[in-house]
């Protein structure tokens, strides 16, 4: 959405976590994705510091769509 990948990153990590901490209360035992379409995962997720540092350090799991079949 954003000219800035990283914004859109920031976007979606912050739906994330908050998602997560009303999930972990409602429903503890349910694990939550974050799907991502096919080329937001090439261009941000990806990169080495997103792939290494921050997915591990947030514990973000990513779910990868293709827009165009929608798998």
């Amino acid at each position: 959405r954003n000219p800035s990948g990283v914004a859109d990153l920031e976007d979606a990590i912050g739906q994330y976590m908050l998602y997560g901490v009303i999930l972990e209360r409602a429903e503890p035992d349910r694990t939550l994705w974050l799907a991502v379409p096919d080329n937001a995962y090439e261009s941000v997720f990806r990169e080495a510091d997103t792939r290494d540092l921050v997915m591990p350090k947030l514990n973000l799991r990513v779910l990868v769509v293709n827009q165009k079949t929608q798998r």
